[in-house]
């Protein structure tokens, strides 16, 4: 290695690698060491438009990364540990796939949400369908085996406010219209047509008014 008196630092081809210790300057600044560089300094710092620092290995920091202009993952492998995001994440119409279980994921087709388990509101909390085509739709598919399709466990405790009103199950009353079509319109859930040993059962909303 050669300094010449201006200050430049010259690496020959034979070398593998090249030590600078600065004198004290908050500022060095390195160019064309092509066998490799070991800064002993307190500021290491690559400045200019194409002040880019580029490599075909591993970059490891022991200290924070502060990336103003950002930070691009775009490898399979990459990994990212727990982290505190300060703002809002923007998956950019991409998906998330095994959120904490391999059958949770959103359906990037759709943006549903497929869960692997139970789905539990907090307490006064509502799950709440917009106007639309939308369904509530529960498959419940038993072979040699019990279930309940549909369990509700109401609790009620009154107090001394008497005129309070309880409904388990409720539906709104409501007026179909219907131009001259042959639509079907039903306002009763029944059970099966076929029930073995049971008698069928016929529930009318009691807010119904035809």
């Amino acid at each position: 290695m050669v300094v010449s008196a201006t200050d430049t630092v010259t690496v020959n081809n034979t070398s593998t690698l090249a030590t600078v210790t600065g004198r004290g300057a908050t500022t060095t600044t390195l160019v064309n060491l092509d066998g490799g560089i070991a800064v002993d300094t307190s500021n290491f710092t690559v400045s200019g438009v194409t002040g880019a620092v580029v490599t075909a290995s591993t970059i490891t920091a022991a200290g924070a990364i502060a990336a103003n202009g950002g930070i691009t993952f775009d490898q399979a492998t990459d990994t990212v540990g727990a982290f505190t995001a300060a703002g809002t994440i923007d998956m950019n119409a991409n998906i998330l796939t095994n959120i904490g279980n391999a059958g949770t994921d959103f359906v990037a087709s759709t943006g549903a949400l497929n869960l692997a388990g139970d789905l539990t509101l907090a307490a006064n909390a509502n799950a709440t369908f917009t106007s639309g085509s939308g369904s509530l739709v529960i498959n419940s598919s038993l072979t040699n085996a019990s279930d309940q399709v549909i369990d509700i466990a109401p609790a009620f405790a009154g107090g001394a406010t008497d005129l309070l009103t309880y409904t388990v199950f409720d539906i709104a009353a409501f007026a179909p219209t219907n131009a001259a079509g042959s639509d079907t319109v039903n306002h009763r859930l029944r059970r099966d047509n076929h029930p073995p040993k049971r008698l069928r059962q016929l529930f009318i909303p009691r807010h119904y008014h035809p």
